[in-house]
C-alpha cells in the first residue's frame, strides 16, 4: 500500500455503522448452497484426516507421527467447528431449521455444546 494506510488526516470510520456502510451489500446475503458446500468440504477433509490415523502403527516409536497427526487433524476439524459456529450466528442459511440442525450435529460430533455456545 506504500504507506497509504498510515496517512494523516484520513477520514477514519467513527462508529460501527460507518464500517458496515463500506462493506458491499452482497457480503450480507446468505447462500445456503455455498454454506453446505463448505460444510461438506470440512466434513470430508476431517473424515479423511481422521481415517489416516488407522494407518499409523500403534508403537512408541511412532509417537512423533501421532503428535503431528493430532495437530493436523485438529486443525482440519476446526473447519467443521467454524461452520457450526457460524450456524450459531445465523450466518449459514436463511432456513433456521437447516441451520440449527447442521450446527447442532457438527457441534455434537465435536463435543461442543451448540445452543449454550
Amino acid at each position: 500500500m506504500k504507506g497509504k494506510a498510515l496517512q494523516k488526516n484520513k477520514n477514519w470510520p467513527k462508529c460501527k455503522d460507518d464500517v458496515v456502510k463500506m462493506i458491499p451489500v452482497e457480503c450480507f446475503v446468505r447462500d445456503t448452497w455455498r454454506s453446505i458446500k463448505y460444510a461438506l468440504i470440512s466434513i470430508a477433509l476431517t473424515f479423511i484426516s481422521a481415517s489416516l490415523g488407522y494407518l499409523i502403527p500403534k508403537e512408541y516409536i511412532w509417537a512423533p507421527v501421532w503428535i503431528a497427526w493430532g495437530f493436523i487433524t485438529g486443525t482440519i476439524a476446526t473447519g467443521c467447528w467454524v461452520v457450526a459456529h457460524e450456524c450459531g450466528h445465523n450466518a449459514f442459511s436463511d432456513n433456521k431449521l437447516l441451520q440449527d440442525a447442521i450446527g447442532y450435529v457438527l457441534h455434537t460430533v465435536l463435543l461442543v455444546p451448540y445452543y449454550s455456545w
